[in-house]
């Protein structure tokens, strides 16, 4: 439960949260925080963050935070923000039911995975999940 409750508040903080916050170093701390509970070891705990996740995280808005400098301004800590988004991105809609990948899709989803493939195609792990995510 207390998972599942970290899962959900962040998502909130992450949805609600100004230009400046997302540009923190802080921010990738929290995206890993995410990522990290998405990963949880005890399959129960995983479980209830990943069907949080699926219900609260706002996709889209995830991936124009990467476009919009994830992480601040340092690039190996951006693309590392990057990538444990676009992770904790691909886990929840791997886990969530059909009407939140077409809720991404409808909404532009795939050209913002295209574009951040574009601009960090040149990390192995960006490129790596941008294509999981297209497929």
């Amino acid at each position: 439960e207390r998972c599942s409750t970290a899962v959900s508040l962040c998502s909130m903080a992450l949805t609600k949260a100004a230009l400046g916050a997302i540009r923190s170093p802080s921010c990738a701390g929290a995206v890993a925080m995410l990522l990290a509970l998405l990963r949880h070891p005890s399959e129960e705990c995983r479980k209830a963050s990943l069907a949080t996740a699926a219900k609260e995280l706002d996709g889209l808005h995830l991936l124009r935070a990467i476009l919009r400098g994830l992480g601040g301004q340092d690039p190996q800590r951006h693309w590392q923000a990057a990538t444990s988004a676009l992770l904790t991105l691909r886990l929840a809609l791997c886990s969530a039911r059909s009407e939140s990948v077409e809720r991404v899709r409808a909404g532009g989803g795939v050209s913002l995975v295209l574009e951040i493939w574009r601009t960090g195609g040149h990390i192995a792990d960006v490129a790596q999940e941008c294509c999981a995510l297209t497929l």
